[in-house]
């Protein structure tokens, strides 16, 4: 968990050990994956029942050898923000 501004954010990290690859690491975020945010999003809700605002980021990360690693950061994979109307 995390905070940016006065929105909370949940994270998802993604990992795997590749020695000595090149490759980025995959944000792979399908429909099982977003599933699992928001089931994750309504549970810190019903203990956190203030907020206005959340989202969801995924963190993937393959570590290419000792002390190196590849990292992506997909910001908002899945957000909900309490409507003000």
């Amino acid at each position: 968990m995390a905070t940016d501004g006065d929105e909370m954010v949940l994270v998802a990290v993604i990992s795997a050990y590749e020695e000595g690859s090149a490759r980025m690491p995959e944000l792979s975020v399908g429909a099982a994956e977003f599933a699992i945010m928001r089931r994750a999003y309504l549970l810190y809700l019903a203990d956190h029942g203030d907020m206005d605002a959340i989202h969801h980021d995924v963190v993937s990360i393959v570590v290419t050898g000792e002390r190196q690693a590849r990292l992506r950061h997909l910001i908002g994979a899945w957000q909900w923000a309490e409507s003000k109307e």
